[in-house]
């Protein structure tokens, strides 16, 4: 122990624990209860008359639900007060935001679009794929003959599990690093994007990207994959 006339510091260091496991309990309990009044606001009919006037979750959550429960939302960045002044500064505040983020996200999608419709790099990147010197998907060969091999020993009639083990046995990874899965396999045996069509939401471009198999191969291994029971 150590007194504050001593040392400050060192007389907190002692503090901190001691407060911390008298404090942790009355923590838990509180979230507890707070937790058991949300889920029992939250399908109240005045939940729902908030909803219907167009307010987000975050809204209805914050404004709604937590002030029901005893929690008041304070902003540190904004100094708005309680009366009818305050109710219509938060209005506006709250429209701008929203203004903003769906202003935001629509200059996004634009850009992506018309990114999209140059063929460049958009999202992920396939398996068998890299970006190229000019922004545009490049073969990565090393990956390429391994979409090759896979789709080849599917038309041929080996099984999917043999065809994951084996890749697996030879420390090939999918473009996540990752050990092959089922989900993993049929997401790439499906990818139209092997035969040069450049997808992108609901874009497509026929050879927009560079082709990888052949579009009669993947033709044959979709409807394998159909067929099978």
């Amino acid at each position: 122990y150590v007194s504050y006339t001593t040392s400050i510091a060192g007389f907190l260091g002692y503090m901190i624990f001691p407060s911390i496991a008298i404090a942790l309990p009355k923590v838990a309990m509180t979230v507890k209860l707070l937790r058991s009044g949300l889920l029992g606001e939250k399908n109240k009919d005045y939940v729902r008359t908030a909803y219907s006037r167009g307010n987000n979750t975050t809204n209805v959550l914050y404004k709604h639900i937590l002030k029901k429960n005893g929690v008041k939302v304070m902003s540190v960045t904004e100094s708005i007060s309680e009366g009818s002044e305050g109710i219509l500064l938060e209005s506006v505040l709250e429209g701008m935001a929203e203004y903003y983020s769906a202003e935001l996200s629509r200059k996004i999608k634009r850009g992506m679009d018309d990114n999209a419709s140059k063929c460049l790099c958009t999202g992920h990147f396939p398996y068998g794929y890299v970006r190229g010197a000019d922004d545009r998907f490049a073969i990565d060969e090393a990956e390429a003959e391994v979409v090759r091999e896979i789709f080849q020993k599917v038309r041929d009639g080996v099984r999917i599990c043999d065809i994951i083990h084996d890749l697996n046995s030879r420390c090939l990874l999918t473009k996540r690093k990752k050990p092959w899965t089922k989900s993993s396999f049929n997401r790439l045996l499906s990818n139209e994007r092997y035969t040069g069509v450049y997808i992108y939401d609901e874009i497509r471009i026929p050879g927009g990207m560079p082709q990888i198999i052949d579009k009669d191969l993947f033709d044959q291994v979709q409807l394998i994959l159909h067929n099978k029971p």
